[in-house]
């Protein structure tokens, strides 16, 4: 085995140690917040890992595609049909709200166009890094970007839903 392949394996246990103390931890997101941490501060300190080719990244969006395909099933299709309407009502407003903080970056802070844009677009943060990779965005910052995101939500959205409960 190549030492570049062998040194790319490493990023599965590092993974999995930051995944499993996010999660003991009952940090918010744990599993992933932990696994991006632990990951991060690797590269950080230095353990040069190359990010992983575009095919490879498929097949992880591929499995996690099918992995969230068999939580669905027949009987949700009435339950689909009736928020057909609100959903796609909720998804152009979050666009468009996406869009007017784009542009907020872009002139406030200099964020290139493209790079505002997918960092503030409703994403999960593996769909994003793909659509950000392919348009020529700065990946890192649109990632870091979706990780204050996802980490301010799932922070604060708790503590709005006990207060107004």
């Amino acid at each position: 085995m190549k030492p570049l392949v062998t040194k790319q394996l490493l990023i599965v246990p590092i993974a999995f140690l930051g995944a499993t103390i996010g999660f003991m931890l009952q940090i918010p997101l744990g599993i992933l917040v932990g696994s991006f941490l632990f990951i991060a501060l690797s590269q950080v300190g230095g353990a040069g890992f190359k990010p992983f080719s575009r095919q490879v990244k498929q097949w992880i969006q591929m499995l996690i595609g099918g992995l969230v395909g068999l939580n669905l099933n027949h009987d949700m299709l009435d339950h689909f049909i009736s928020l057909l309407f609100p959903g796609l009502l909720v998804s152009v407003a979050h666009i468009l709200f996406a869009c007017m903080v784009g542009i907020l970056l872009n002139k406030l802070f200099q964020v290139d166009w493209l790079t505002a844009i997918c960092g503030t677009i409703p994403a999960g943060m593996s769909e994003i890094a793909m659509v950000a990779e392919d348009a020529g965005a700065d990946v890192q910052t649109v990632m870091l970007m979706h990780l204050f995101r996802v980490s301010f939500i799932i922070t604060i959205l708790p503590l709005l839903v006990s207060y107004l409960m």
